[in-house]
């Protein structure tokens, strides 16, 4: 993918991960050791800011939600038959 600065300025030290937030690919959830942020990919800023405990600690709509976009992005693994 080349310089991830190039691509993403303006993002966090100490990147982690990051997670589609939005179909479109406009919004990202950022993800460092501490903290999680949003990061908006039209204005190449952080949008938010919040702990991981905050992030991972959310009701159980929130949840649902954070699924839901994962799976929008991951379709399920379909499982095989293993013989020995």
């Amino acid at each position: 993918l080349g310089n991830l600065d190039e691509l993403f300025p303006n993002l966090p030290d100490g990147l982690l991960s990051g997670i589609p937030a939005t179909t479109d690919f406009s919004l990202y959830f950022m993800l460092t050791a501490n903290l999680s942020f949003v990061y908006n990919t039209q204005t190449s800023r952080l949008v938010s800011t919040q702990t991981i405990g905050q992030f991972i600690g959310c009701d159980k709509m929130g949840v649902n939600l954070l699924l839901q976009q994962f799976n929008s992005f991951n379709p399920p693994i379909q499982q095989q038959l293993v013989k020995f």
